[in-house]
């Protein structure tokens, strides 16, 4: 067990916090203990026994760890939900770490799909600050430390933003905790969402002070909060985050003021152009590559907005879970299909923050404050409406330009703000000193009403649950943990007078139930299970040349061969080469995924494409005799596939042409690509005709994250590269760029000179050396417009000091030589 990965966190979060205090606003040091100490409830387990949070058991329900489940040690197995955080997240940020230990920028991936972008596909995040010092620890400990900085900095933002609404030290405190601790930041803890969405409350708070106070400190302030947003890696909740954060400066702006609003308004501006400059290095590659991607048509149609939307039966059915979140079930086999709508009723990405922030919320919204009320229940009731998916509130925002390309049930994080900020006004009513003991009582009478509202909620969901196949028992328990911390809530706040350590009380409840509530999202496994390399993939050779393992069926889940650094064809990715799509509904019209997920036989003939040297085999039968054994587990075979082609290869002849469709069909009938490939010149118009290709030898290493091509060939020809093509690739020889090409569709082809050449094949898209120099030029103008204010204040403050010293010295001898002051007046005055 190691120190350093929850010293690390300690230190990070104290230095992010003294910025905080620095603020101002109220904030004590020992306020921010507890958002820095509240997050170790949940992931302090993983940090402090060494072992990982990450969801890496759910790789051994299938082989080749399947026949190795006893490295788990019989832990507790983590939701079922998440796949996507060891299928995607985890092996991403492997393959970031892989590019930065060969000191090169994480631009591209070649361990997934052929090939595809790394920083450009936006979720692997290389750039945020908190993966960036998640690099420190082994990648064991990344997960767990990674979500509790994001826990830190939701609830040290969130009494920032609280605070600058007007609302109390203690109540901002309490709407902190509530909003780090709410479903929807604990659920996402392991995606780059939970992390963008964690800047909400300090980009709202820096906006809401620009707009109240038009000042350079408070431009840079919303600059450096917008920096950090987008670096965060999804840019769809950036826009959420924006917009709403928007409406709230709006609601703040001086609007009887002509000059001081237009200059807010102008600041305001001035701070998104230069987020948007200094974090341009990333944002413009990753709208390089959803431009070309499948899924930024697909988010235009109504069969996407369809899908989202729910019927009004269907959204109440959902809305449940925002008051009981067990009601449908939340353990892994609780989780079933439900007869009457036809799917499961599970949405742990929910607003819904425990029964003691929900009786608080009823209280803030029975309260004083008026207008923070109407806010949180306007925020509540809208997020809550788009995170269930009801139809009228689906269908409008996906009429909203931006809005209409996102995923618009994210906003559930809109309504667990709204919760927060309404449990705050509450415990500010409860913090105002009015000695009146009918005033004193109010919030908790509320309180206590809501309690005993949550249980009689719960008791009439119960048909319903039972219904769904819930155990009694285990529904029962869960109704106490919701409904007994709201009861203590309203004792705590009826007996005694605003404290600190009842405060304390209140939170250690709420935060208690919390951890009760969310135990199946933290559940930490053992370090050793971490994708060891066992049989047979300990027995693929390492190779000089790049050469790529597949597996068939479900073995090896796509993306994880990362971790071994194994290069897989397969991928699963919310992003897709629109190319690539269409080849493979071309080649594979009955939607079997083959790109993206599966391969079903070993001679289907893209693996011999796509530099597929070794196959793994469940169960083998009828292999083609082509495939040579290498070795054997229990269920799963390594074979050699010794028709695979190089990396780089010439194919004997080229169907050359400038017509995609035409080509792409002929592409569907190849039946050795060996022998024959499709060339799409780029940048030149040509009727389709066949030729012959030059002949020659190739050589092909890895060179960092591109390729080495050494060709010796009789006269130029075309050469073909298994790497998909997606904008952005350079093949120089000696530094003379040549002409590429798409080759069988999706893939990269270019024309090799004649003779022997050396040719370096890079990926390093435009969009990214222009926003690297947009970056680099905002930063150094930054930096130097902050020196200059620095100097010229320092030069003022000097020549103000030395004016100042001239002029004493200066009365001083004007005194000397004056005549001495009558001792009495004249008399004739």
């Amino acid at each position: 067990m190691s120190l350093w990965p929850i010293l690390l966190y300690l230190l990070s979060t104290t230095a992010i916090a003294a910025g905080a205090l620095h603020l101002g606003c109220g904030m004590r040091r020992r306020d921010a203990a507890i958002p820095i100490l509240a997050p170790l409830l949940f992931v302090g387990p993983a940090l402090v026994t060494g072992r990982t949070l990450s969801p890496i058991d759910r790789a051994y329900r299938i082989e080749p760890l399947e026949g190795h489940r006893e490295l788990l040690a019989g832990r507790a197995p983590s939701a079922g939900i998440y796949h996507d955080p060891y299928a995607q997240i985890l092996p991403w940020r492997a393959a970031v770490r892989h590019a930065y230990a060969l000191g090169q920028w994480p631009l591209w991936n070649p361990f997934s799909r052929a090939g595809e972008p790394l920083a450009g596909l936006g979720q692997a995040a290389p750039y945020a600050p908190v993966n960036l010092l998640a690099l420190l620890v082994p990648i064991e400990d990344e997960a767990a430390l990674v979500a509790g900085l994001t826990l830190a900095i939701a609830g040290l933002g969130g009494f920032l933003a609280f605070a600058t609404l007007g609302l109390s030290r203690r109540g901002s405190l309490v709407g902190a905790v509530a909003w780090s601790s709410s479903g929807f930041l604990l659920f996402w803890h392991l995606w780059p969402l939970a992390q963008t969405i964690a800047f909400f409350p300090f980009v709202l708070f820096a906006a809401v002070r620009l707009a109240r106070d038009a000042k350079i400190g408070n431009v840079a302030l919303l600059g450096a909060a917008l920096t950090l947003l987008l670096l965060s890696g999804h840019q769809e909740s950036t826009a959420h985050v924006v917009a709403f954060s928007a409406l709230f400066a709006v609601a703040a702006l001086p609007w009887r003021q002509v000059r001081p609003l237009g200059r807010a308004v102008g600041l305001a501006l001035a701070a998104g152009l230069a987020a948007a400059a200094l974090s341009a290095f990333f944002v413009l590659p990753h709208l390089d590559a959803i431009g070309q991607s499948a899924e930024y048509a697909h988010r235009h149609g109504a069969h996407d907005r369809a899908f989202h939307a729910r019927l009004t039966a269907e959204a109440a059915a959902l809305l449940r879970a925002e008051f009981v979140p067990f009601v449908w079930g939340i353990e892994n086999d609780e989780v079933g299909q439900n007869p009457t709508f036809g799917f499961a009723l599970y949405s742990p990405d929910r607003a819904f923050s425990g029964g003691l922030i929900l009786a608080l919320a009823v209280a803030g919204l029975a309260g004083p404050r008026r207008r923070l009320a109407l806010a949180g229940g306007a925020l509540y009731l809208f997020g809550v409406l788009a995170g269930v998916g009801y139809r009228p509130v689906h269908e409008l925002l996906a009429r909203l330009p931006i809005f209409d390309l996102t995923l618009n049930r994210r906003l559930a994080f809109v309504a667990a703000f709204g919760l927060a900020l309404l449990a705050a006004a509450a415990i500010d009513a409860w913090d105002s000193r009015d000695p009146a003991l009918p005033r004193r009582l109010a919030p908790a009478l509320s309180i206590a009403a809501a309690a005993a509202a949550l249980a009689l909620v719960a008791y009439l969901f119960w048909p319903g649950a039972a219904a769904s196949g819930l155990d009694a028992a285990t529904y029962l328990s869960r109704t106490a943990w919701l409904v007994l911390p709201a009861l203590l809530g309203a004792l705590l706040l009826g007996v005694a007078r605003p404290r600190d350590g009842i405060l304390l009380l209140l939170l250690m409840a709420h935060l208690a139930e919390r951890r009760s509530e969310s135990d199946y999202l933290f559940r930490p496994q053992e370090r050793r299970a971490f994708f060891p390399r066992v049989a047979p993939l300990d027995s693929i050779p390492e190779s000089s040349e790049p050469e790529r393992v597949v597996a068939l069926h479900f073995a090896l889940p796509p993306n994880t061969a990362t971790h071994y650094g194994l290069e897989d064809p397969r991928g699963d990715n919310a992003v897709t080469l629109r190319r690539l799509a269409r080849l493979r509904n071309t080649l594979d019209p009955t939607g079997d995924s083959w790109t993206l997920l599966r391969f079903s036989r070993p001679d289907e003939r893209v693996l011999d494409l796509l530099n597929v040297r070794y196959v793994l085999i469940p169960h083998p039968k009828g292999v083609p005799p082509w495939y040579r054994p290498i070795a054997q587990s229990t269920d799963l075979a390594l074979y050699e596939n010794r028709h695979a082609l190089p990396r780089a290869f010439l194919p004997r002849q080229v169907v050359i042409g400038s017509d995609p469709g035409r080509l792409l069909a002929r592409t569907a009938t190849i039946e050795s690509f060996g022998k024959t490939s499709t060339i799409e010149p780029i940048g030149t118009k040509v009727e389709t005709r066949k030729r012959k290709n030059a002949r020659g030898r190739l050589a092909t290493v890895r060179r960092g994250l591109g390729l080495r091509i050494d060709a010796d060939l009789a006269e130029p020809g075309w050469i073909v590269v298994s790497e998909t093509h997606w904008r952005g690739w350079r093949a120089t020889v000696e530094g003379k760029e040549l002409p590429l090409a798409y080759a069988n569709h999706a893939y990269l082809g270019l024309l090799a000179p004649a003779g022997k050449s050396r040719i370096d094949l890079e990926y390093r898209p435009q969009s990214f050396v222009w926003g690297l120099r947009i970056s680099a030029a905002s930063a150094a103008l930054l930096l130097a417009a902050f020196a200059w204010g620095g100097w010229r204040r320092r030069w003022v403050a000097t020549l103000g000091s030395r004016s100042a010293a001239a002029a004493t010295a200066f009365t001083a001898r004007q005194a000397a030589v004056m005549p001495a002051p009558l001792a009495q007046p004249s008399r004739f005055f």
